[in-house]
């Protein structure tokens, strides 16, 4: 299943204006990692390249074919745990523009869940990460942090288009 599974990633990876995936309920576990960064990490890189290529000449890119391409990845209700998310840090350490994730319903523990919220913590672009019926997630100790942050990059945004309308 994996070996098919890295030929579809090669497709997604192609697809540079691919908003959403939703890879829930297919008894993914740990061993898909490196593909899912993979993805990540070819989309953002795409995103830059383009924002570097204006620059080159001065130039912010025009509209939004900068912003084109994976926006939200949905992957709940699998098995992935913290191995999974310490492969997909490498990549979403520098995205800038996934705007959703979703891994509810997996196996990820405490210290899975620590490594998001740090990530999280430093991320202006995400407005939704969804980490319940995670073993490691608690509602009561985790739920104000995660909201006041997400609040805060959705805030943010809107302050953001507030200004492109003008511009």
């Amino acid at each position: 299943q994996l070996e098919y599974f890295a030929y579809l990633t090669k497709g997604i990876i192609k697809s540079k204006f691919s908003e959403k995936i939703d890879f829930s309920s297919n008894r993914l576990n740990d061993s898909y990692g490196m593909l899912f960064r993979k993805i990540i990490a070819a989309h953002s890189e795409h995103r830059d390249e383009i924002v570097w290529a204006y620059g080159l000449r001065g130039d912010k890119p025009k509209g939004i074919e900068h912003r084109k391409g994976l926006c939200q990845i949905t992957l709940r209700n699998n098995n992935f745990s913290d191995g999974f998310v310490s492969d997909i840090i490498k990549a979403l350490n520098y995205d800038s523009y996934l705007l959703s994730l979703n891994l509810q319903k997996n196996e990820i523990t405490e210290e899975g869940i620590a490594m998001l919220l740090t990530l999280l913590s430093q991320n202006d672009s995400w407005v939704n990460l969804d980490l319940r019926d995670n073993p490691g997630f608690s509602l009561r100790k985790h739920a104000k942090d995660i909201a006041s942050k997400l609040r805060s990059n959705t805030n943010k945004m809107k302050k953001c288009s507030e200004l492109f309308k003008y511009a």
